[in-house]
C-alpha cells in the first residue's frame, strides 16, 4: 500500500477551507480540530501547529 505524503502544501489554507466545509456539513457545535485532522489525513498535532485551540481556528475562519 502506498503511503500518503504528510506535506499538504499549504496546510493552514486547507484547515480553513475544510473547516468551513465541515461546519457546513455537521454544524458549528460538532466541529473539532480532531475531526478536521482526520478529514485531512493529518495528526491533530498538525492542526495545533497552526492554531492554539479550536476557538483560535474559528476566529481565523470568520475572517
Amino acid at each position: 500500500m502506498k503511503e500518503k505524503p504528510y506535506h499538504h502544501g499549504n496546510l493552514q489554507t486547507e484547515l480553513i477551507e475544510e473547516g468551513l466545509a465541515l461546519i457546513h456539513e455537521e454544524g458549528k457545535g460538532n466541529f473539532s480540530l480532531r475531526k478536521l485532522a482526520k478529514r485531512l489525513g493529518v495528526s491533530p498535532t498538525a492542526c495545533y501547529n497552526h492554531y492554539a485551540d479550536v476557538d483560535d481556528q474559528m476566529r481565523e475562519m470568520k475572517n
